[in-house]
This record gives structure tokens, C-alpha cells and sequence, in this order.
């Protein structure tokens, strides 16, 4: 199962918290159970170092004989010092354990937390090292104060032990005061701090699941909703938007470039759909193959839009359509393609078919009248070229003009080939433009006329030859049989074929007129 957007943010803000807070929680319980641990050995080199100057060496010298009459004396009042050295230190909030020593006076008091000491005056201590086996030996000797940074183990448990010289006027270390302190409070103050960092970091942790969770939702909030808008978007629902965050910052922005995002494609479907429309309405503007008998005549359009500027027509000239004797034949290629060609090609086909009836006999008045509308009604980058024909069905003669179009092929039974070349220049041109008439042509049996738009004739290949009118004349040889229908399908996959791998951004139409009869 996939994790959503705000249970992975979720997750990853807890590890993160939980990190945090257990590295903060393990570097404080290290400083705290350090700082406990180190200040209580300062504490016992700093309290044997002073109880160590409060003890009379004198004393200390006369314990080293019990025969000494004044040795009972002198151990009373190294008691006495003592106690009061004991009961003037706070060693009662650590709970330090005074311990009995080997050769020692111990001093016993009821002071909570501390109740023994030693002084010795065993020579082994006061020798140049410790030797005894209560004690490892040292690699410095007793003559300045030490203490034990390892716990000893004793009858008494786990003990801290601090040593320091009993001096005399000399310098001479007479005597050696040792205090010890037990471990076990300590530990259980590391385990007590343990267990206070944990009941922080519980908390801690659980505190930073919520901040985190509320901090997913908040983050996630506006993810969320572009979500649901492109989803909206993608089933067709261009009426989604991503409300307002009021953040002012980075997921605004998203938020409102979204919006614009979807009101440009809401723009551009509405132009798609009313250019879809229009080109069914071109599309149904293109005649269908009339029955001529003795001729075949058809004609296709491919555009590379939806709409495009090529345009062909066969206008039947005699009010009866059905025994019309003179047929117009046109081709025209609007310049461009597009939505503003296709709207000037429906002006030009609607020009020629009203008014081409009435001048069927005057093709250069015909021309001339819809230049001059053209170059009044539009603008001047526009123009159109034209190849158009008067076909006499019962002579076979064709009365032709072509302004400024591609040149048309007529391909006699016999294979010899002829170009009806461009008589005058295009129409939208030049409003006082004359145009002049082409040489009739007199059709016979087995002959062909092909008209292109230059779509097809200047497609180029590889080398950057054109397609041109040897091509159209090899693709009429390669499908003799072939119906004019058939005949302008083919011609307009040889120029695709022709073109190769490029791209075609021209539309491609074709006429073909062949005589059966």
C-alpha cells in the first residue's frame, strides 16, 4: 500500500523528533551522571586534602606507639579533630559512606551520611607507594593526594577511595588520612537521573507525534488540495481551482499559477472545441465527386490543423445540376493555415459559387471582381492562390486560369506530360491586377488532369529536392487503374512518404480529373 503525501511527513517529522529528542536526552543523562560522578572525587581529594592539614602531626607521631603515656591523649584529640572536621563539611547530599581502614583510628558519629574515617600510621601506607593488598599499587606515591577513579571492592560494597599526607613542620608525611565513600549512591542517582531523562523524553517524544501531526496537516493542506484539483482536471473538470492558502509564500504562488494554469486550458478547449467546429463546417463546405458521364472527378483534402486554407470545388455551372454541360473545377490554398485561412477559403468558395454562374463566359471579369473584394476585405499578408477550369462535358474542351498556383499536370493517354503553368499573380494582391486566360486545352479519352496545392509538390526529401510536378506525374504512372479517388489518396501518401521523417506543416489536397468516355 502506497503512503500518502501526509502520513510520509508525518513519519518523517516523529523520526526526526524522536532523534532529537533522544540525543538531547543521551547527551544530557552523559553530562549529568559525569558531573555527579566527577565532582564527588573532587570532593574527596578536596575533603581528605583539608581534614589531612586539620590533623595535629603531632598526635599522629605519638599514635605510632601505644606504650607512649601520652598516646590515649593524643588519640582523643585526633578524635576530636577529626569530628570536627567531619561534622564542618556537607557531604550529606551525597551520601557519602565513611569507612573503617587497617591501622587506623576510626572515628564514629552520628552525622547523617557520614559516619567514619581513618587516620593511619600503617607503615605500609606511609611508605613511597601503596602496597597493600586492600589497595592496587599506584604509580605515584602516597606523598601527594590521590583518589581512586575505580570503585574498590570490599566487604562494604563498591567504594570511592581519596588518600592524602598527615605532614609535619618538616614536610615529612608522618601519617596518612583516607576517607571512602560508598558507590551505591551514586549509581543510584545515574539510574534515578536515567529514569528522570526517560520520563522527559516520553513526553517529549509524544509531543512532538502531535506538533508533528498537526504540522503534516498543515504542510500537507495545500498538497492535498492541488491533488484533488488535477484529478478534477484530468477527468475534464476545468472548473477546479486551488482555493486561496493565504500564506504568501511558495504554496500560494503553486496555488495561483494552478488557476492560471487551469483557466488557459479552459481558454484553449473552448478554441479547440470552436476550431473542432469549424473544421466539421469546412469539411462539409468540400463537395462530394459528381456523377459526370464520361468523366471521373473527385478530389481530398488532409489538413495538418483542424482547419487549413486548402479548398477545391466542383461548381456545376447550368441550373440544372443534374444535366449541367459546364462544370467549374477549383483549387485554391489560402495563405497559411489555420483558423484565419479557413474563414478566408469559406469567403472564396462562397464568391466563386455565387458569382462564377453568372461569368462562366468572362473568366477574366470573374478573377478581377474577387480581387478587388479580396485585396478591400482583407489584409494585406493574405491572398490566396487559385487554379480554376471551365469543363465543357460534351466537347472536352477546358477553358483555365491559375493565379499564381502550383502548376497542374495533364497527363495524355499516351504518357506525354504538359503543365498548365501560373498565368497571373495570386488574387488579394493588387487590386488593379489583370488576369489573363490560359491556352484551352482539349481533353480526350484516357487523359488525366491532376491539380495539387503546393503541399504536396513542395514537399522535399533528404538530399532537399522538391516533390514537385515529376512527382505527381510518377505516382499517377505507379497507380494506373486507380480511381480518382484513389488516385488523390495515393498522391497525397506518396508526398508523405516523400518527406520522410519531417514534419508536414502544410495541408495537402489534390484534384484529379480523368476522361473515361
Amino acid at each position: 500500500m502506497t503512503l500518502r503525501f501526509r502520513t510520509k511527513l508525518f513519519l518523517l517529522l516523529v523520526v526526526l523528533a524522536f532523534l532529537a529528542t533522544a540525543s538531547l536526552s543521551a547527551f544530557c543523562f552523559y553530562v549529568a551522571t559525569q558531573i555527579p560522578q566527577n565532582w564527588t572525587l573532587s570532593v574527596l581529594t578536596t575533603t581528605t586534602v583539608l581534614m589531612a592539614e586539620e590533623v595535629d602531626p603531632v598526635d599522629v607521631v605519638l599514635l605510632h606507639d601505644e606504650n607512649n603515656p601520652d598516646y590515649e591523649a593524643a588519640r582523643a584529640r585526633l578524635l576530636d579533630q577529626c569530628r570536627r572536621v567531619v561534622r564542618a563539611i556537607d557531604l550529606g547530599k551525597t551520601r557519602f559512606r565513611l569507612i573503617d581502614e587497617r591501622a587506623s583510628i576510626n572515628i564514629h558519629t552520628d552525622e547523617p551520611g557520614v559516619n567514619r574515617t581513618a587516620v593511619s600510621t600503617d607503615p605500609d601506607l606511609v611508605g613511597n607507594t601503596f602496597a597493600i593488598s586492600r589497595f592496587p599499587v599506584y604509580s605515584r606515591g602516597w606523598h601527594e593526594p590521590v583518589v581512586r577513579t575505580e570503585p574498590l571492592k570490599s566487604e562494604y560494597g563498591k567504594t570511592y577511595a581519596a588518600f592524602a599526607p598527615i605532614r609535619n613542620a618538616q614536610g615529612e608525611a608522618v601519617g596518612v588520612f583516607a576517607i571512602t565513600a560508598q558507590a551505591k549512591p551514586l549509581n543510584d542517582f545515574r539510574w534515578y537521573l536515567l529514569a528522570f531523562f526517560v520520563g522527559i523524553m516520553g513526553p517529549a517524544i509524544l509531543g512532538a507525534a502531535v506538533a508533528a501531526w498537526f504540522a503534516s496537516r498543515w504542510i500537507s493542506r495545500p498538497i492535498t488540495a492541488l491533488d484533488h484539483a488535477m484529478q478534477r482536471v484530468a477527468e475534464d473538470d476545468l472548473s477546479a481551482r486551488m482555493p486561496d492558502t493565504r500564506s504568501h509564500d511558495e504554496f500560494q504562488r503553486v496555488a495561483d499559477r494552478f488557476n492560471g494554469m487551469v483557466d488557459a486550458l479552459r481558454e484553449r478547449a473552448e478554441m479547440k472545441a470552436s476550431l473542432v467546429a469549424a473544421s466539421d463546417i469546412q469539411r462539409r463546405l468540400l463537395p462530394t465527386s459528381p456523377r459526370l458521364r464520361g468523366y471521373d472527378l473527385d478530389g481530398l483534402a488532409v489538413y495538418c490543423d483542424e482547419s487549413g486554407g486548402d479548398y477545391f470545388d466542383f461548381i456545376p455551372l447550368d441550373a440544372d445540376e443534374d444535366a449541367a454541360r459546364y462544370w467549374a473545377v477549383a483549387l485554391g490554398d489560402v495563405a497559411g493555415h489555420g483558423i484565419g485561412p479557413a474563414l478566408l477559403m469559406a469567403w472564396t468558395r462562397a464568391a466563386f459559387r455565387v458569382i462564377g454562374p453568372d461569368r462562366q463566359d468572362d473568366l477574366q471579369g470573374l478573377f478581377q471582381f474577387i480581387n478587388r473584394q479580396l485585396v478591400r476585405d482583407t489584409p494585406a499578408a493574405r491572398f490566396v492562390t487559385l487554379f480554376y477550369a471551365v469543363l465543357d462535358t460534351q466537347t472536352g474542351t477546358l477553358h483555365w486560369t491559375s493565379a499564381g498556383h502550383e502548376p497542374a499536370v495533364l497527363i495524355r493517354d499516351q504518357g506525354a506530360v504538359e503543365r498548365l503553368e501560373a498565368t497571373d499573380i495570386p488574387l488579394g494582391v493588387q487590386a488593379d491586377a489583370v488576369f489573363s486566360l490560359g491556352q484551352p486545352v482539349r481533353l480526350a479519352r484516357g487523359d488525366q488532369l491532376i491539380i495539387t496545392s503546393d503541399g504536396i509538390t513542395q514537399q522535399v526529401d533528404a538530399q532537399g529536392r522538391f516533390f514537385d510536378t515529376g512527382g505527381v506525374a510518377e505516382a499517377v504512372r505507379n497507380h494506373p487503374n486507380a480511381t480518382s479517388r484513389e488516385l488523390c489518396r495515393h498522391l497525397i501518401q506518396a508526398a508523405r512518404d516523400y518527406a520522410g521523417d519531417r514534419l508536414i506543416d502544410d495541408d495537402l489536397t489534390a484534384v484529379a480529373l480523368r476522361v473515361t468516355g
